[in-house]
């Protein structure tokens, strides 16, 4: 079983820019941890977007991104 199993939400990426990436890969998990497909450099002040099924999308913005090899990246987030 690969990693890409474990990756069964999609989140977009928005850039303090206004560019908005993806949508990625992701895994989002309680305690407000995520592991994403690393496809795109994430920085803090990164606002990542999930599309909830029956609500209004869910933003989080990234404190802390962090990288691991053969697991993406994981990080911290806080509600917005």
């Amino acid at each position: 079983m690969g990693l890409d199993n474990l990756y069964r939400d999609k989140v977009s990426i928005e850039k303090p820019s206004g560019e908005t990436l993806g949508p990625v890969k992701a895994s989002v998990q309680k305690g407000r941890k995520i592991h994403l497909a690393a496809e795109h450099p994430l920085e803090p002040g990164d606002v990542l977007i999930r599309e909830m099924p029956f609500s209004k999308p869910e933003r989080c913005v990234v404190d802390e991104p962090n990288f691991y090899q053969g697991m993406g990246q994981v990080f911290p987030l806080t509600s917005r």
